[in-house]
């Protein structure tokens, strides 16, 4: 005589992380550790729409941006592409202005930094040869390379001093508090 089996399935509940399906968003965090499977190298960030308040996980090439880059998006409003396993970030002449500014600021500051250290070696390796040769006048070596010093003290100044007020006007525009007014230097007049 055969026994009826009683057959018996498994009951599970499959979770489903929802997908970003906004094309714009507010960067809420980024996660620094650089992840590489495979695709290239990329890091995650996490992004809030304004009007739902929901929040996604979004890739960051760093193809397309540097890890410290990635950092000043903080509280920015970003673009992104809309993809089948995720949204990711466009490139940069996709986002908005206040991106690219901020952005292209810091690439800035980075190659002025990288032409400072490069005139300084090039700074010392005239003073060292100008003491081994009797022909090169020591004074006139100096006084070139304390002009290229200033040069690019003055460079920088001026990057930062556009990048603070760039900063400051949009606080003013968005109503924040003017806690960054205090870092602007009086040699420009601003909006109030």
């Amino acid at each position: 005589m055969s026994v009826p089996r009683k057959v018996v399935t498994p009951e599970f509940e499959v979770k489903q992380k929802e997908l970003w399906l906004y094309p714009t968003g507010t960067c809420v965090s980024i996660d620094p550790n650089e992840k590489d499977h495979g695709y290239g190298p990329y890091i995650n960030g996490v992004v809030q729409n304004k009007e739902t308040g929901s929040k996604g996980t979004f890739l960051v090439e760093l193809s397309d941006y540097s890890i410290e880059e990635t950092l000043l998006l903080i509280n920015q409003n970003l673009n992104f592409e809309l993809r089948h396993n995720g949204p990711k970030l466009k490139p940069l002449a996709l986002q908005p202005k206040e991106v690219i500014k901020t952005i292209e600021g810091s690439r800035a500051i980075s190659k002025v930094a990288e032409l400072t250290s490069e005139e300084v070696e090039k700074a010392d390796f005239i003073k060292e040869n100008s003491s081994k040769n009797s022909f090169f006048d020591e004074t006139s070596a100096e006084s070139e390379i304390q002009d290229l010093q200033e040069i690019c003290q003055k460079e920088t100044m001026l990057i930062l001093e556009n990048l603070i007020s760039s900063h400051a006007q949009k606080c003013s525009d968005l109503g924040l508090p003017m806690f960054m007014s205090v870092c602007i230097p009086p040699s420009k007049k601003y909006k109030k």
